[in-house]
């Protein structure tokens, strides 16, 4: 009786652990909406987040910078993203992203949110 009971208390920290935006984040093209961001105008599209099923993801600053990587979903709404080269100061961040059905807001560390709309085929360009 006491192996059970000890099992499913080593485990309840694990409850709720999980995170919020497994199936919601996969195979998905986020761009960002027009907005303000720290005193900046940012164009609608400026900012462009891919996310594939397989882990990998493209970011693309100003229609052009793009940025190759890697993200992993952590607990709650926090996913970390690990870039080929530096983002900013580094090569690795942490960020909050809250879905709600076609919208995100992404919140850095430092309280910086950019809001995005989940893009539909029209609004990519063809390959």
């Amino acid at each position: 009786m006491r192996r059970p009971l000890l099992a499913a208390f080593l485990l309840l920290p694990l409850a709720g652990c999980s995170s919020n935006n497994s199936g919601k984040i996969e195979d998905t093209v986020w761009l960002c909406d027009a907005q303000t961001v720290n005193g900046a105008p940012l164009a609608r599209g400026a900012l462009r987040l891919d996310f594939r099923a397989d882990g990998t993801m493209t970011c693309t600053r100003q229609f052009t910078d793009v940025y190759q990587g890697k993200y992993s979903l952590s607990m709650g709404d926090y996913v970390r993203f690990r870039f080929d080269r530096p983002y900013g100061k580094a090569t690795e961040h942490t960020e909050k992203l809250t879905i709600d059905g076609d919208k995100m807001t992404m919140m850095d560390a430092d309280g910086t949110v950019v809001k995005f709309t989940r893009a539909r085929e029209g609004d990519l360009p063809r390959s």
